[in-house]
């Protein structure tokens, strides 16, 4: 799978039943039916096109990328496109050392970044790493909470100052946070990408600054607050435009009455 995706191995750890990859989940479905299909099939009114670029970037898969940039209106850089048969048969692109090359990468050496975390954000199930949620270190909010030998270590209940927030498990022994569970999609992709991609119909952009004020990260909230100034002016300059065509409607209204009135005199 990594000879095929040529991920990060930051980005992955594999585990005895399944390999995990500390991406959005469910942008994934668009890029496995992509691998599956041979071509790009999204719902109707999909909103969520620069995600998806960012994660084809991400995986490498320049086919991908070109189909969305196609989609967006975008100039696609064109490559030579890899057969079907190819990418289904990584052996036909093995080196002879590859067999070595896979085993000295899984014996890299894994420190605490690369432990997986499973979260319950309001209900809402996500599954990264702790070098994800600690990736900016400003001993704060969500790093503060998942240092080494921080509160996720210790499993210990409490509800004191030190800490942002409470450390709870649930059944399954996933991390509790009780904050709003959707919004938290994106408050983990900015972790992972480093800037802030949203849906083009997003709505909640207040909601998400709260959210960043929480987990006290002042990136996101100043990423987000600098989308809501450029919303703000988009949404000025529609109103300025309208007024003008109001005021010109008023005028020609006037300007009729007027000449009407001349008229009748």
């Amino acid at each position: 799978m990594t000879e095929c995706f040529r991920v990060d191995e930051s980005s992955y750890v594999q585990t005895p039943d399944r390999f995990f990859i500390d991406r959005d989940g469910k942008i994934f479905r668009h890029v496995l039916n992509f691998l599956r299909l041979g071509e790009l099939v999204l719902p109707e009114g999909f909103k969520e096109l620069h995600l998806l670029e960012k994660e084809a970037g991400f995986y490498q898969i320049q086919e991908l990328i070109n189909a969305v940039q196609f989609k967006m209106g975008k100039r696609v850089v064109q490559t030579s496109t890899m057969n079907r048969k190819q990418r289904q048969s990584p052996s036909a692109q093995k080196s002879p050392d590859a067999d070595n090359n896979r085993q000295e990468s899984g014996s890299i050496q894994k420190g605490p970044d690369d432990d997986i975390v499973s979260l319950n954000v309001g209900g809402h199930f996500y599954t990264t790493t702790r070098g994800t949620l600690t990736r900016f270190g400003n001993f704060a909010g969500l790093c503060w909470m998942f240092r080494p030998d921080g509160a996720y270590d210790s499993k210990a209940y409490n509800f004191t100052t030190t800490e942002p927030f409470p450390s709870l498990w649930d059944k399954q022994g996933r991390f509790v946070i009780d904050r709003d569970g959707k919004i938290f999609r994106h408050v983990l992709n900015f972790l992972r990408l480093g800037e802030l991609v949203l849906p083009d119909d997003f709505k909640e952009l207040r909601l998400l600054e709260k959210e960043a004020e929480y987990y006290q990260m002042p990136e996101l909230a100043e990423a987000v607050r600098i989308m809501m100034g450029k919303k703000h002016a988009d949404s000025s300059n529609k109103h300025k435009v309208l007024s003008l065509a109001g005021g010109l409607l008023l005028l020609a209204s006037v300007y009729t009455l007027v000449r009407a009135r001349i008229s009748v005199n």
